[in-house]
């Protein structure tokens, strides 16, 4: 699943899960108490999905808010809590936000793709023009592979 990282990063924001900085050269998010204490317990939750404990607050409120789900699990015959799209989105992107070499990476891959973009505008403008104007000189003399003189 692909995830929109500037539509998630707006709704951690919404619920003071991240804040935006100024770290001297450029603007950035970095999690707050709550944030950290969110994505520590979907952490627990990714390693151990089966509820053997009581569930705490936090989880709860994430369950109310449909950012996790509470399901029955037939295979291992137990109550267990999965993440629900808007959940994944969201704990992805607090991933993004804690993962600076993440953040690189995509950083590049986004100019990669703008770049490959207008290298394709590029070359189909100049088959355009190549094909529109068909005044370019021929060439007669053809190689015929021995040696020159």
């Amino acid at each position: 699943m692909q995830v929109d990282y500037q539509k998630y990063t707006l709704e951690l924001v919404k619920l003071d899960w991240l804040v935006q900085i100024h770290d001297g050269d450029a603007t950035k998010y970095v999690p707050t108490k709550l944030g950290i204490e969110s994505i520590s317990s979907y952490r627990l939750i990714s390693q151990n999905t089966s509820i053997e404990e009581p569930i705490s607050e936090q989880l709860r409120w994430m369950i109310k808010n449909a950012i996790l789900v509470k399901h029955f699990d037939m295979q291992g015959n137990s109550e267990t809590l999965s993440t629900t799209p808007y959940g994944f989105g969201l704990f992805h992107t607090m991933e993004y936000w804690l993962n600076e070499k993440l953040q690189q990476r995509l950083d590049r891959r986004k100019k990669l793709e703008r770049f490959a973009v207008s290298a394709k505008k590029g070359l189909d403008l100049f088959i355009k023009y190549t094909s529109a104007n068909k005044t370019s000189p021929k060439f007669s003399r053809t190689y015929s592979g021995g040696a020159r003189n």
